[in-house]
């Protein structure tokens, strides 16, 4: 819907904004894109359990959330469901092709179920595992009162890419804490039973290629490596 309103402004204004063409071409083709996923699951049975096992899960979450983390895990699954544009071809005309599409699809539908299944609705604690759709953080606890805190996160759809951190953070209160010499301030804050991580960047390059740790990120119980989530290029 996103991607259909924003074609139409841009078709409105083609006329004074030529160089909008291209812009309204790539929309097109994304729109083209959900169409095709959207298509697929509904033609194939395996697919569509998966689809209603995720439905499943959220609404399950969601009885047990506060509204603030129940929008916020809407929002998360919406990122996922954008993704899983991502490893589409998009042609030079604009077209779409859907090379094993269905394939792809069972595997992330899958992996999603599965680290829906281990998602709990809150936690009040910072240690532990948090996850948001395209990364995750480790939390531990040290014997100071201080905190690890472990992250690898890779977001392409807001060309944040990759960052790996690992540093020791005070507590205070509810929140975790890091100011760095050159202003960069990090704070992760316990909030409606989420991690909400804000990042205030003042240049110092440490969180690796041009990436974020900002977000918000959902509790999961430990286990077995987790899969990946969303399809990364």
């Amino acid at each position: 819907d996103d991607y259909r309103r924003e074609l139409r402004r841009i078709e409105s204004r083609l006329d004074d904004h030529p160089d909008d063409m291209d812009i309204g071409r790539d929309l097109a083709a994304c729109a083209k894109l959900q169409d095709m996923i959207e298509t697929t699951i509904r033609a194939d049975a395996e697919l569509t359990g998966l689809h209603r096992a995720i439905k499943r899960r959220l609404t399950a979450l969601g009885t047990r959330q506060s509204p603030a983390a129940r929008q916020a895990l809407a929002l998360d699954e919406q990122r996922f469901r954008r993704s899983l544009m991502r490893d589409q071809y998009v042609l030079m005309d604009g077209s779409a092709d859907n090379r094993d599409l269905r394939d792809g699809l069972a595997t992330w539908l899958g992996s999603r179920v599965e680290i829906l299944a281990r998602t709990e609705p809150r936690r009040n604690n910072f240690a532990g595992v948090w996850r948001k759709v395209g990364g995750q953080i480790d939390i531990r606890r040290l014997e100071d009162g201080s905190f690890e805190v472990d992250a690898n996160v890779v977001d392409p759809d807001f060309l944040a890419w990759s960052c790996e951190f690992n540093e020791t953070m005070p507590r205070r209160g509810n929140i975790l804490s890091l100011t760095y010499p050159r202003g960069d301030a990090l704070r992760l804050t316990l909030r409606d039973g989420l991690l909400i991580v804000e990042q205030d960047d003042a240049g110092s390059d440490y969180c690796g290629a041009g990436g974020s740790l900002k977000g918000t990120y959902f509790p999961t119980r430990p286990g077995p490596e987790l899969p990946p989530q969303n399809p990364v290029s």
